[in-house]
């Protein structure tokens, strides 16, 4: 009788956990960015333009977008007004600037810092490496500018080779008969319950039942996988062909590739290294200039690592994206200008 009653007890617990975390997933439905994101046939989603929202990272820390969809607060016209170096700003959410006010992002400050400067910002978060180079061919499309600060993640050459982000359809690049194969395009529309069940699938298999099935399942041989995961070789020379296609698109727009390679907080340094050998070759190799901050950041002592991150966000802080922006100018430059640009001024 007593076994009979543990079990009814423990059975009653469980389903109400299950039935509290199931009621609880409802608001775990999409993605936290999906607030300001929209659906986009070419780049699976983008930033929704004019948007105004004042206190979206917390209280004055506003998320703002302009009439491109870009982050920032003015529109760009086509022709770069005159006397003025214009910068663009590829990449994921580190560019993007989760957690941080639209003046506090690593692209704005960069420009902040010369009264010459302006700065685009086209990052969007959950980017790889093929969807960022994607939004600058087409987004950048007809906009003059000098400067490509293109600024990627560890994590940004995994999700180069998906199909799916967190149960969001996407576009990816294969190799086809040695060159660059766009596919997934137009990207179909994402399921709602697809992005739900991603986010939510661990509710079922953590609970006693689930890990029971899986335990089962163990039992079973295991199925030839349809699509087993990337050699490491393969997965260079494909990020290697888009940084060519990259350099060929800034190049023919009359515009300076710039290269930077971001940290995360949490990985060690030896996970993004051969990414960081292979962007520091690629950078030697195409006369292109490269900003190591992966590599800064890791020499620092912990806590001040630590400084550089948002605790709630999990991204850059201020001083963070200070960091980044005052390591880009010291790679390139103070007082660089383009050739048709012969008045610099700083502040």
């Amino acid at each position: 009788m007593l076994i009979i009653a543990f079990a009814i007890i423990e059975g009653l617990a469980a389903t109400a956990l299950f039935g509290y975390d199931l009621v609880a997933s409802i608001k775990r439905s999409t993605l936290r960015s999906g607030i300001y994101q929209e659906p986009d046939d070419l780049l699976g989603w983008r930033t929704i333009p004019n948007l105004e929202m004042p206190d979206l990272f917390g209280t004055g820390l506003a998320f703002r977008s302009n009439g491109q969809g870009f982050r920032n607060t003015q529109n760009f016209s086509a022709t770069r007004p005159d006397n003025t170096v214009r910068a663009i700003c590829s990449g994921d959410s580190f560019t993007l600037g989760i957690g941080v006010s639209n003046e506090n992002t690593w692209c704005s400050m960069f420009s902040a810092t010369r009264q010459d400067m302006e700065s685009a910002n086209l990052a969007q978060a959950g980017y790889g490496v093929g969807q960022a180079y994607l939004r600058y061919s087409r987004d950048a499309e007809g906009l003059e500018h000098d400067l490509h600060i293109f600024a990627v993640i560890t994590d940004d050459f995994r999700r180069m080779r998906l199909a799916k982000f967190v149960g969001t359809n996407k576009p990816y690049f294969a190799i086809k008969d040695d060159e660059l194969s766009l596919e997934n395009v137009p990207v179909p529309a994402t399921s709602r319950m697809a992005v739900w069940w991603t986010l939510n699938q661990g509710i079922f298999t953590e609970t006693s039942t689930g890990q029971f099935i899986n335990r089962l399942m163990a039992r079973f041989p295991k199925s030839p996988r349809a699509n087993p995961p990337p050699r490491m070789q393969t997965s260079r020379e494909l990020a290697w062909k888009i940084f060519e296609q990259l350099h060929e698109k800034t190049t023919a727009r009359n515009a300076k590739l710039v290269l930077v390679y971001l940290p995360e907080q949490a990985n060690p340094m030896r996970v993004g290294e051969d990414w960081r050998v292979l962007m520091h070759t690629f950078a030697a190799e195409h006369d292109i200039t490269f900003v190591d901050v992966y590599s800064h950041l890791h020499r620092l002592p912990v806590e001040q690592r630590d400084a550089l991150f948002s605790r709630e966000w999990g991204h850059f802080s201020v001083a963070g994206n200070r960091l980044v922006s005052d390591l880009i100018w010291a790679t390139l430059g103070k007082d660089w200008q383009p050739a048709d640009l012969q008045h610099p001024s700083t502040k």
